[in-house]
């Protein structure tokens, strides 16, 4: 695969040809286990075809992170999670930072995702925040929207809901609330249960290519799998701690917890 062809997401780099953009109006459809975009309007569906190429192994490049399984048995119908749009770094390497919660099924192998990136993706960007939502599969494919431009001090609502069930197949919708380009629907794909909030970062040469900010506590955070009231047993891991990176659990409550990641 060569070098000029790669293309940054979160989950690490991928060949171009693995990484889509999701238009406003379409769905990311695995109806009979074939992944498709298809159009709402014209219900035409182009089919992604399997990927022989091997993306990035999900975790990679994850700094910092808490981890929450539902295994209640009962399908989690929403994860949402608020947080304040960081200071910019002070000093500039062309890094890319992207702070997230999401959602997986079992195992790992996918993540559905609103993100906050600084810097340069697939879906666009630059030297400043902008928002996407975003869905990777860790064998190769990766799909997002449109990224928007944010503020600093913006409070930010990632929002992940189940909007339909059929059987053993699960329909989302991930956003950002009061961004809609950043919307995107997936449709007839197994169940997401594992809960994440995390910190990813690329091309970190210097601690203060982090952000100017000491941490981002993600706070409001709401679980809902019909069993509210139970604090949740957070599990969380530092994977690089070279400026000293964190993670504290400050409320485990599931309809209004905190959890705060700190980058020194």
């Amino acid at each position: 695969m060569a070098e000029n062809t790669l293309v940054l997401t979160p989950g690490g780099y991928r060949d171009r040809s693995l990484v889509h953009h999701v238009p406003p109006g379409h769905v990311l459809d695995y109806a009979d286990g074939r992944m498709a975009i298809r159009n709402l309007k014209t219900d035409i569906a182009t089919e992604v075809p399997p990927s022989e190429a091997k993306g990035p192994t999900l975790g990679e490049g994850w700094i910092a992170s808490a981890c929450w399984v539902n295994d209640t048995q009962t399908p989690l119908t929403q994860f949402c999670s608020g947080w304040q749009v960081p200071e910019p770094p002070t000093v500039q390497d062309n890094q890319v930072i992207y702070l997230f919660n999401g959602l997986q099924p079992p195992g790992g192998y996918a993540i559905l995702q609103p993100v906050l990136q600084w810097g340069v993706s697939a879906a666009g960007g630059g030297p400043y925040w902008s928002v996407a939502s975003w869905y990777a599969v860790s064998s190769g494919h990766s799909f997002h929207t449109n990224a928007e431009p944010v503020d600093v001090d913006e409070v930010l609502l990632g929002k992940i809901t189940l909007i339909n069930r059929q059987g053993a197949y699960f329909s989302y919708n991930c956003q950002f609330s009061g961004h809609p380009q950043t919307e995107l629907n997936i449709v007839n794909f197994p169940e997401l249960s594992c809960c994440f909030e995390v910190l990813e970062a690329y091309s970190i040469t210097q601690c203060p290519n982090y952000p100017a900010s000491p941490s981002t506590r993600f706070f409001f955070i709401q679980v809902d799998y019909g069993n509210v009231g139970h604090p949740l047993n957070w599990v969380t891991r530092a994977s690089v701690t070279d400026c000293g990176q964190h993670v504290v659990v400050v409320d485990p409550s599931p309809v209004k917890g905190e959890v705060e990641i700190f980058y020194r």
